[in-house]
C-alpha cells in the first residue's frame, strides 16, 4: 500500500507505533489487525479510498468512532475507512437545520446545539458517531418527545461505490433516502453529511435519575412491572428508562434516566407511580441543555469489554416472565464478569406520530426496548485464555434465547454475531424492500459486513 494513493489521508500501517492504538474499537473484546487505517479528512479522501480499494481488489470497512457492539468498523487484513476527522458542523437558521459530516460525535453535536437552546433526539454515550447513530434509528432520552434520530433527518450525502457523490432526500433519490433511515450505515454507500431539522429552543428540562439499591425481589418485581405499565399512558414530554444491574462493586440495584421537558413539579406528579415506588432514591434537577447532557454523557468508561443484545417489547410482560428476566441479573453472573444488567428503554410518544413508510426502521409500533449485558475485564485473563469471554456471550446467548418468543425483532444498532437470520430480525417486512434499494445503489455489493443487507 502506498502513501501517495492517499494525498491528505493520514495511514497508519502495521509496525506503525500508532497502529495498536488506531486498530482499536470502543469494545475491547474485539481485537483485529486491519491492513492499514485510513484516517479521511474531507470528501474526496473517503472517494479514493473507495476506489482504491475496488482497483485493488481489496475489502474495506467503515468507521466513525468505532461503537459497533462487535466491532464491524474493523476486520483483519482489511482497510478501515475512518471517518472521524470529519468534524465540519454548519447550523442554518434560515432553513432550521444542522447539517455535519459523520466524523461528529453526541457529545460534539450536543457542546454546539445545547448552548443555543436546540435539543437534539440524539443517545446517552458522548463518544458515538452522530450519524451513524441515527441512521439506525437511534434513541435517548428525548425519544417519546423528539423521536428517533432517523427521524430528523431531512437530508444525507453518500458516496457510492463508483465514488459518486449522491444527494438523497424527499425529493431526490427518496427510495435510498427512506432506506438510510432506519437501516443502520454502511449497506449502500457511505454517508458523509447528514442534515437534521432543528426542534424549538428550550430554556430548561428537568434530569430525572435513579439510584435504587435494592435486594428485595419483590420491589425490583413492583418497580419494573409499574414502569411498563406506566410506560403506555405516559405523558409524551416524558422519557423515562430504567434497568437493573448487579456490579461486583456495589452488587444490585434499580437505575434509571431520562428528560423531561418542563418543570420538575410537574415531572413528579407525572412520574408519581414511579416516584411513589422508589421516593428518595429519585432525583429531580432543572437544568439547561448543556448541564443536563453533560450529567448524562459523564457517566459513561472510555472502552469496556462487553457482550450486548436487545429485543423491542410490543406488549407489558407478565408478571412471571418478568420476575424471569429480573432473576438473570439477580442470580449468579457468569464467570468473570464484573458487571450485568437489563436495560428497558421506552418507545412511544411521538415515535408514534410518524408513518411507519416514513423510514425503514422496522419496529416503530414496539413499546420498548431490552438490552442485556454483560461486562468483564480482559486484565484478568491469561494470554490465549478465550475461557471469560466464552462464558459471557454464552450467558448472554442463553438469556437471549430466553426472551426470543417474548419478544419481536432486534434493533440494527445493537449488532450482535449470534443473531441467526439477522436480516430478518432487523429489518422485518422491509426487508425485501431494502434488497430492491441495495441492488440498485450497491449492486456489485462493495459495501459489506458480517451482518450488512445482502442484494
Amino acid at each position: 500500500m502506498k502513501n501517495s494513493c492517499y494525498k491528505s489521508k493520514e495511514i497508519i500501517k502495521p509496525g506503525n507505533s500508532n497502529y495498536n492504538r488506531a486498530r482499536q474499537v470502543w469494545n475491547r473484546a474485539i481485537q483485529k489487525y486491519p491492513l492499514a487505517i485510513a484516517y479521511c479528512k474531507n470528501i474526496g479522501d473517503v472517494k479514493e479510498c473507495i476506489l482504491w480499494c475496488r482497483k485493488n481488489d481489496i475489502q474495506f470497512r467503515i468507521r466513525s468512532k468505532g461503537h459497533s457492539f462487535e466491532g464491524y468498523s474493523v476486520e483483519d487484513n482489511l482497510l478501515t475507512i475512518d471517518l472521524s476527522k470529519m468534524k465540519y458542523i454548519k447550523l442554518d437558521s434560515t432553513k432550521n437545520t444542522i447539517t455535519i459530516q459523520s466524523g461528529v460525535t453526541l457529545g460534539e453535536i450536543y457542546n454546539f446545539l445545547s448552548p443555543k437552546g436546540y435539543p437534539f433526539p440524539g443517545g446517552t454515550c458522548p463518544s458515538v458517531g452522530a450519524t451513524v447513530f441515527s441512521l439506525g434509528g437511534g434513541f435517548g432520552f428525548s425519544t417519546r418527545y423528539l423521536s428517533l434520530g432517523c427521524d430528523s433527518i431531512e437530508e444525507i450525502k453518500l458516496i457510492d461505490y463508483k465514488g459518486r457523490l449522491i444527494t438523497a432526500n424527499r425529493n431526490s433519490n427518496s427510495d435510498l433516502f427512506w432506506a438510510c433511515k432506519g437501516s443502520g450505515g454502511g449497506h449502500f454507500g457511505i454517508v458523509v453529511c447528514t442534515t437534521y431539522k432543528l426542534f424549538n429552543k428550550v430554556n430548561k428540562v428537568t434530569l430525572i435519575s435513579l439510584n435504587y439499591p435494592t435486594g428485595s425481589k419483590n420491589q425490583q418485581l413492583a418497580f419494573f412491572d409499574t414502569w411498563q405499565k406506566w410506560l403506555l399512558t405516559a405523558d409524551n414530554r416524558i422519557t423515562f428508562n430504567i434497568g437493573i444491574e448487579n456490579s461486583l462493586k456495589d452488587g444490585i440495584s434499580i437505575f434509571g434516566g431520562g428528560l423531561f421537558y418542563g418543570t420538575p413539579e410537574e415531572a413528579k406528579i407525572i412520574i408519581k407511580p414511579l416516584y411513589d415506588l422508589a421516593k428518595e432514591n429519585m432525583k429531580f434537577e432543572h437544568l439547561n441543555l448543556l448541564d443536563a447532557h453533560s450529567k448524562i454523557t459523564s457517566l459513561y468508561p472510555k472502552c469496556r469489554s462487553f457482550k450486548f443484545t436487545g429485543r423491542f417489547v410490543y406488549e407489558p410482560f407478565a408478571v412471571d416472565e418478568l420476575r424471569n428476566i429480573l432473576g438473570f441479573i439477580t442470580s449468579d453472573p457468569p464467570k468473570g464478569s464484573t458487571y450485568t444488567s437489563v436495560s428497558f428503554s421506552g418507545l412511544g410518544g411521538k415515535v408514534m406520530d410518524f408513518d411507519k413508510n416514513t423510514s425503514s426502521f422496522a419496529y416503530r409500533c414496539a413499546k420498548f426496548i431490552l438490552g442485556i449485558q454483560s461486562v468483564w475485564n480482559d486484565n484478568k485473563c491469561k494470554p490465549g485464555d478465550a475461557s471469560i469471554k466464552e462464558a459471557n456471550v454464552n450467558w448472554i446467548k442463553d438469556k437471549f434465547n430466553y426472551l426470543y418468543d417474548l419478544t419481536n425483532g432486534c434493533y440494527v444498532n445493537f449488532a450482535d454475531n449470534e443473531i441467526s437470520n439477522y436480516e430478518k430480525e432487523f429489518f422485518d417486512g422491509n426487508l425485501s424492500k431494502l434488497k430492491k434499494i441495495k441492488r440498485k445503489y450497491d449492486p456489485l455489493n462493495v459495501f459489506k459486513f458480517p451482518q450488512s443487507i445482502k442484494p
